[in-house]
């Protein structure tokens, strides 16, 4: 599925997750545009969690999405600044991000 993030419909800036009013212009009228792509800005490893039966590594990352707000994303590896990802959403809500070096072509 598509990760997609709000842009305000009067001055275009965007935002992630959506807002009641726009911080720039006050606005509150919003468009869906999607972000499909990014850049790592910052990663980092969860070794352990809380609760967790089992101890897996779960890596996460700041993306800077091409349509401008920063999201975290689940990795499914470690991967370093300015690494370029594809952003998905899972059915359950979950934001994904692939490494472009490993998508078909």
């Amino acid at each position: 599925m598509t990760f997609t993030v709000f842009q305000c419909a009067s001055c275009k800036k965007s935002y992630f997750p959506a807002r009641h009013f726009c911080p720039a212009c006050h606005r509150a009228e919003w468009t869906e545009i999607t972000a499909q792509y990014g850049q790592v800005e910052d990663s980092t490893a969860v070794r352990h969690r809380p609760g967790a039966d089992t101890q897996t590594t779960t890596y996460l990352a700041t993306i800077r999405t091409t349509a401008g707000p920063k999201v975290i994303a689940r990795l499914e590896e470690y991967m370093d600044h300015g690494d370029k990802v594809e952003l998905r959403s899972t059915e359950n809500g979950l934001l994904v991000a692939i490494p472009m070096s490993a998508q078909p072509r």
